[in-house]
């Protein structure tokens, strides 16, 4: 029999990966988010539940800095980033998903994996010219790794605008994963997809805080 795959548990004893304080959020006189609290451990999963229009999403717009709150503060592994573009949190590490996965639809599943990966070894204005790329090799090694991480192996030269919707979203997640956060916001990734994808969503999840310790 196979060995059990490792259980991993929240480690509550160390500081919150990400706590958040009296965020308030209002468009004209209307409450969008309303005095939020929320502090999240390494390696925990937490989920936000209420009916459309509860805000969710605004919730995360702020935690990620697409929109500033008009009270509250965001502290990210230790660090207040309540002023800080989305840009300078994803250099810290936290990356986010989005209800509608907008890749780019023409690039095959290998190659928009791969351009993620730029993100973190970027490509030289000499190699792109020339062609020429010292990372190309071990950049296509870690998106294939990721696509197999997924279950996506099948799909690696199929161009994105040709996938399933629940693969694609699949494959944003690994785009996102591709960025190596410390934590992944996750904006209805099921949306849109299957309950037997769904449930491999999950499973893939609970893979994903295994393998790479995400949050």
């Amino acid at each position: 029999a196979p060995d059990p795959e490792p259980v991993v548990l929240p480690d509550y004893t160390a500081p919150p990966v990400l706590v958040a304080g009296g965020l308030v959020k209002r468009y004209g006189t209307i409450p969008a988010v309303d005095g939020v609290d929320i502090a999240v451990y390494p390696q925990e999963i937490v989920g936000l539940i209420g009916p459309n229009g509860a805000g969710k999403t605004s919730l995360f717009e702020l935690l990620s800095g697409f929109v500033r709150p008009d009270e509250g503060v965001v502290v990210f592994d230790g660090t207040d980033v309540s002023s800080m573009s989305p840009n300078r949190r994803t250099e810290l590490g936290m990356a986010r998903s989005f209800q509608s996965a907008t890749l780019f639809p023409t690039l095959t599943l290998l190659d928009t994996v791969m351009v993620a990966r730029e993100r973190l070894e970027p490509s030289s204005v000499l190699e792109s010219v020339s062609g020429l790329n010292r990372w190309e090799h071990s950049r296509e090694a870690e998106a294939l790794e990721l696509i197999e991480t997924f279950g996506l192996t099948e799909f690696t030269e199929v161009q994105v605008g040709k996938l399933p919707t629940g693969t694609r979203r699949l494959a944003e997640l690994a785009c996102a994963v591709a960025l190596q956060p410390k934590l992944l916001l996750l904006d209805e990734p099921s949306a849109g997809i299957a309950q037997a994808e769904v449930e491999q969503l999950s499973d893939v999840l609970t893979g994903l805080r295994i393998r790479y310790g995400l949050t």
